[in-house]
């Protein structure tokens, strides 16, 4: 006897016609109440439940509703239960556009990384490319001159030139400086175009090597040594332009100073040797440059102990001929070919050589694309951005172009693994008077990999922020502001191990008999793909679980700190340490925004729990349908 004739005949029903099934068919965990008890159904799960039941998002509990069966309904779908279906499918559309545009950011910042790197491996290529052009003129010059012999000078003496006076000295170097100035500010303008920059760059390091050829030809002609200044000043303008390390900053302006100096106190002699000699022994030093050449590319120079051996061998005969020089019977540009032959080899066919520079231009890119050490703002009264929650990639991105732009002050740092100040430590100011070697201790509770120089250079960004009555803005997770925050800024480092203490339990969690119900019940069926706060269905169900799975008090710690990153704890707690105002900012204003819920009018009288209703640990449920 069914359920409606048992009522037509004055029965009860019985309990199982009672029951239904429901089944969850939509991509989204859901949790049934029936019986007194929650549910938690993964896609494609099932459970029985009474005539009446309460259904609503697991991952948004304001998406919920009432169900009834009727009679005949042996099985009720998720998707067919109207006005919640609705809600649920535009949470569940939201959420794919939210993961979908993030892995369109990811995406496009990846291509534009690539962008970056492929070319500064070309601007790369273009600087040794000419500066092999200006040492092989610099070569063809020492040919020019006659060598250090009494029998081969046409001069009397070659080694104490003529000084010049000052004011003719004081003229030549301004020439220097003028010239290496102009082209500096010229070589700068392939930042005007990015887009064109390796193609800019190779142009104006073209137009330098032809200007050095051009001054050094009208220095033969005309012996006048003010154009063979100008030219050495636009070849070092040029290799200015293109130096990244301040060690190599420091060895150009060195030497271009020596240089300076020499040219301007003392006046060359000009005494130049014929046309077939110079040709004679350019020819020999092609020579010398092609053998080299040629025993790099064999098997010798292929390995290591090889190449070594090799560029061992290269100066053996530089000294080799150094002194032949000397003796006035070589001239002093045979001693370079060695070295042209070999790094015209390592720059132009692949080798150690080439992949040493495209390491360099990935270093260089990730140090100007992703490492960020503030830009602050000297407006008075600006907001500056004090502190950010790292996990929001794509905010973050868009946080960074507009600082750099000059369109946002901000004081965060972030220095990743593989720039020059990543696992740097600072040490504790004496006067601060904390414990501790480093500023790691304080902050993490423990020396880190990472280091802490990315807070010394924080809290001068802070400052500076602070000397500008700057509106300093915390951000906290997007619906979770003032929360997260620690003790202290003196307890921060152990708050910090207990919650990394806590979070290594995961992969006990792992191993429970807990987790592995889920993952039979359906966990594995939700989304991995990661929103715009870095996280997917999957793990925010996981970290759910493994909440719940933790002692009440272990469990209301880790839920007590939502709200701030590890880093910004400390951030936010020197901040109230020094007594610095700060204004709470949801992350929110800076993600994308998702459609509004449409507003579900036949059912607004959807049940709403009471705040009670959502205590309790929901129990995973895989019960299929009878047959």
């Amino acid at each position: 006897m069914d359920e409606a004739a048992q009522r037509g005949s004055g029965q009860e029903p019985s309990s199982e016609a009672a029951r239904r099934t429901v089944v969850n068919d939509l991509a989204a965990a859901m949790e049934v109440h029936s019986q007194g008890r929650w549910n938690v159904l993964y896609p494609d799960a099932a459970c029985q439940v009474a005539t009446d039941f309460q259904i609503r998002l697991r991952e948004e509990p304001t998406i919920r509703t009432t169900a009834s069966c009727v009679s005949h309904d042996l099985e009720v779908r998720a998707s067919e239960i109207q006005g919640f279906s609705t809600r649920c499918k535009q949470w569940l559309e939201d959420e794919q556009d939210a993961s979908r545009n993030e892995e369109e950011e990811a995406w496009r910042r990846a291509i534009l990384r690539q962008q970056k790197v492929r070319a500064d491996k070309r601007v790369g290529f273009v600087f040794w490319a000419v500066i092999l052009g200006h040492v092989t003129i610099y070569v063809i010059l020492f040919n020019t001159r006659e060598l250090p012999s009494q029998s081969l000078l046409a001069y009397n003496e070659p080694w104490e030139p003529e000084y010049r006076s000052f004011g003719e000295a004081c003229q030549v170097a301004a020439a220097a400086l003028g010239s290496f100035a102009l082209f500096f500010c010229i070589s700068c303008a392939d930042r005007v175009v990015p887009s064109w920059r390796a193609e800019l760059s190779a142009a104006i390091g073209c137009a330098s090597f032809i200007f050095q050829c051009g001054c050094i030809a009208a220095f033969f002609h005309f012996r006048e040594d003010l154009l063979h200044v100008c030219a050495a000043g636009v070849t070092v303008g040029w290799i200015a332009r293109h130096v990244h390390s301040r060690f190599s900053a420091a060895l150009v302006a060195i030497t271009f100073c020596i240089y300076i100096a020499f040219w301007s106190m003392a006046r060359p002699s000009f005494a130049f040797r014929p046309f077939w000699d110079v040709f004679r022994e350019s020819a020999v030093c092609l020579g010398i440059s092609a053998l080299f050449f040629f025993i790099s590319w064999s098997e010798l120079g292929s390995t290591l102990t090889g190449f070594w051996a090799l560029y061992f061998l290269s100066s053996l005969v530089t000294l080799g001929i150094f002194a032949a020089y000397l003796a006035g019977v070589a001239s002093l540009s045979f001693g370079f070919s060695p070295f042209i032959g070999i790094f015209t080899r390592s720059l132009f066919f692949p080798g150690r050589f080439r992949e040493g520079l495209e390491e360099m231009a990935e270093h260089n890119t990730l140090n100007k694309t992703i490492t960020f050490e503030g830009t602050v703002s000297h407006e008075p009264g600006k907001a500056c951005v004090v502190s950010w929650p790292g996990k929001y990639v794509t905010a973050w991105d868009h946080m960074v172009t507009s600082a750099r732009a000059g369109q946002t002050s901000a004081a965060v740092v972030f220095l990743p693994e593989g720039t020059k100040n990543f696992g740097k430590h600072s040490p504790i100011p004496t006067r601060e008077g904390l414990d501790g070697r480093c500023w790691c201790e304080p902050l993490y509770g423990e020396k880190k990999p990472w280091g802490c120089r990315w807070w010394a250079l924080w809290i001068q960004n802070v400052e500076a922020a602070v000397k500008h009555r700057a509106e300093l803005q915390v951000y906290f997770f997007e619906g979770a502001c003032e929360k997260g925050k620690v003790g202290s800024f003196e307890t921060a480092g152990q708050e910090n191990l207990r919650r990394e203490a806590l979070l290594e339990k995961m992969r006990d969690f792992e191993d429970t008999d807990s987790f592995r119900d889920a993952e039979e019940a359906g966990l594995n069926k939700l989304s991995r793909l990661e929103r715009y706060d870095s996280s997917s269905q999957y793990s925010r169900e996981k970290y759910r679980l493994f909440l719940q799975w933790l002692p009440d008090s272990e469990r209301q710690f880790l839920q007590d700190s939502e709200g701030l990153g590890n880093s910004q704890k400390a951030e936010v707690a020197w901040l109230e340490k020094k007594g610095y105002r700060y204004t709470s900012v949801d992350i929110s204003r800076w993600l994308k925004q998702p459609r509004e819920l449409p507003e579900d009018r036949e059912h607004l009288w959807a049940w709403k729990p009471e705040p009670n209703s959502l205590v309790g640990h929901p129990v995973v449920c895989n019960e299929l349908p009878s047959p």
